[in-house]
């Protein structure tokens, strides 16, 4: 369900939320949802697609280890622009877990070698210029910040 949408008339936006169930179908809910946040707030081509993976690969996590008793509960989604940046708010009251306290994935191992997972952290904290992990009220939220760069600036 979304409540407020993007607007690209200022620099300022209206958040954009969405409250989904923790199961498959929500990514697709999110892929659009960013892709028309990405249009409406003249995100650069490099922006969007930082965006849509990190929380692709953030959500896939949440889905598929957050709620180890099948899906309950919920997944709220926050997409806001001010002043050049997005930022993004990602809260889910599944198990315990900061993502970001897991070591980054060995990327010089062999793929035969190297563990399974790890790399959508390894995108958040490089593709986003800032991010955090807090448990608040029983729920896991994350918080990341990404700078836009002018659309001429934006290498696709």
């Amino acid at each position: 369900m979304i409540i407020g949408s993007m607007s690209a008339s200022s620099e300022v936006t209206d958040p954009l939320v969405l409250h989904l169930p923790p199961e498959a179908s929500s990514l697709d809910v999110v892929a659009q949802a960013i892709e028309t946040c990405a249009i409406e707030g003249h995100w650069g081509d490099k922006a969007r697609y930082h965006v849509d993976l990190v929380l692709e690969e953030l959500l896939q996590n949440i889905i598929s280890y957050g709620f180890p008793e099948g899906p309950s509960g919920g997944i709220d989604l926050t997409i806001h622009q001010s002043h050049g940046e997005i930022l993004i708010r990602l809260e889910d009251d599944g198990v315990a877990f900061d993502p970001f306290s897991i070591p980054p994935p060995d990327l010089e191992a062999s793929l035969d070698e190297r563990a399974i997972g790890g790399l959508g952290v390894y995108f958040a904290r490089t593709f986003m210029d800032d991010h955090r992990y807090s448990r608040v009220n029983g729920r896991n939220c994350v918080e990341l910040r990404k700078r836009m760069v002018p659309a001429h600036l934006d290498e696709s």
